[in-house]
């Protein structure tokens, strides 16, 4: 029986392995599409409820576009990577884990957001890390902690350790010889070059 090509956005929850199974030739069109809905959307939201530039939290979903284009150069680095270390892959397989864990992540984003909105009634001096109380820069005051910080803190987050796990997977499933170790190593490089840029920038602007 053949399986609508939407059902992935559901089963990417509870059986990853099998939605990276039944990935079409494109993996990553369809979470790359709906990632950039959300992003749209919860721009929307945002600005509906605090007004144009109201907020820190304006700058979340703004640039929309951006969602494919940190997508695919996350993919074109962990590609290379990943062929630089004797794994047999493509592009297109690299592409589809990556823009599946951003769509996870962008779900969790926007219901995590879509409640503390509805919640919080002072957004003066949030930022998007502090909407979904997942990390634990929740431990962390936001007026005498540093900014690097509290960037480092994010990091150290419930959500993008689930979206680190959906990229092994995924890269795993969709490449045609990628071991666990390889896929890890990779994942676990990138997240962590990923700490230290934020970090730098928060540091920089103080």
């Amino acid at each position: 029986m053949q399986r609508h090509p939407l059902r992935g956005l559901i089963t990417i929850f509870f059986s990853p392995a099998e939605t990276f199974v039944r990935a079409e030739r494109r993996p990553g069109l369809i979470p790359l599409i709906a990632s950039m809905l959300l992003a749209l959307a919860l721009h929307v939201m945002i600005v509906e409820v605090t007004g144009p530039g109201g907020s820190t939290l304006d700058r979340i979903a703004r640039p929309a576009a951006g969602v494919p284009l940190t997508v695919c150069v996350l993919a074109c680095v962990a590609y290379g990577l990943l062929r630089a270390t004797g794994g047999v892959t493509t592009f297109a397989a690299v592409l589809g884990a990556f823009a599946w864990s951003t769509y996870v992540v962008m779900v969790v984003t926007f219901i995590g957001s879509a409640i503390y909105l509805t919640v919080v009634k002072d957004f003066s001096g949030v930022q998007p890390h502090d909407m979904q109380m997942l990390n634990a820069s929740i431990f962390f005051d936001r007026v005498t902690t540093p900014g690097w910080l509290r960037s480092v803190a994010a990091s150290v987050d419930l959500v993008t350790y689930w979206s680190l796990f959906l990229q092994v997977t995924g890269l795993r499933r969709l490449s045609a010889q990628v071991s666990m170790v390889q896929a890890a190593s990779v994942v676990i490089i990138l997240y962590f070059v990923g700490v230290l840029i934020r970090a730098a920038a928060a540091m920089m602007v103080g």
